[in-house]
């Protein structure tokens, strides 16, 4: 799904995907317990943190938000 999302909106946001079991320091760094878990980061802060997993809709309605113009879209 989360492909699908990036795709959708390649011109508003960047998703990337963390291994954390060979990323310990930045999972700990960001305090991630769970997995999965979506850090959505603006100028480089964390501005939501997501943990779990959300049907598509539900996980647009906390991003959109965080997208500007775009999010009326």
């Amino acid at each position: 799904m989360l492909e699908n999302v990036a795709e959708e909106y390649a011109d508003t946001l960047r998703i990337a995907k963390l291994d954390v079991d060979n990323n310990p320091r930045t999972s700990m760094t960001y305090n991630v317990m769970s997995i999965p878990t979506l850090l959505l980061f603006k100028d480089g802060e964390v501005v939501e943190k997501l943990i779990g997993y959300m049907p598509k809709e539900r996980l647009l309605s906390r991003i959109k938000p965080h997208l500007g113009a775009r999010a009326t879209a």
